[in-house]
């Protein structure tokens, strides 16, 4: 079973193609919150296709032991929510992120921005 933790960034994508049977079959994965600095200790249980299902605090982890805040064991409800934005929006619409960057002028302000700032 891997412990990399790389399954949780890529969970709500394509979940099929981020795990293979063998992790699944083997139980849950160890991995950690990724949400703020405190890094908590996390398992992440699988259904038979490799979609998380269970998110909850990893008991063995050094650090966090037993807690993990809310943040991250509801992590999947965000992920999944219906509303979830996964595409930019230009005037509610969905747009490319040549469009999207372009119409919000961050191009501009980071051209604009001191040296200091863009590189600092």
């Amino acid at each position: 079973m891997s412990s990399t933790g790389s399954r949780i960034a890529l969970a709500g994508s394509r979940p099929s193609s981020t795990v293979d049977r063998a992790d699944v079959d083997a139980g849950p994965a160890k991995t950690y919150c990724r949400v703020c600095e405190a890094a908590c200790g996390l398992e992440v249980d699988f259904d038979h296709a490799g979609a998380p299902v269970r998110i909850r605090p990893d008991r063995e982890h050094p650090v966090s032991a037993v807690y993990a805040c809310a943040k991250g064991t509801r992590f999947l409800e965000v992920a999944r929510h219906p509303d979830r934005v996964l595409v930019p929006q230009v005037d509610g619409r969905d747009a490319s992120w040549d469009d999207a960057i372009a119409t919000a002028g961050i191009a501009a302000r980071v051209r604009a921005a001191p040296p200091a700032v863009v590189h600092g």
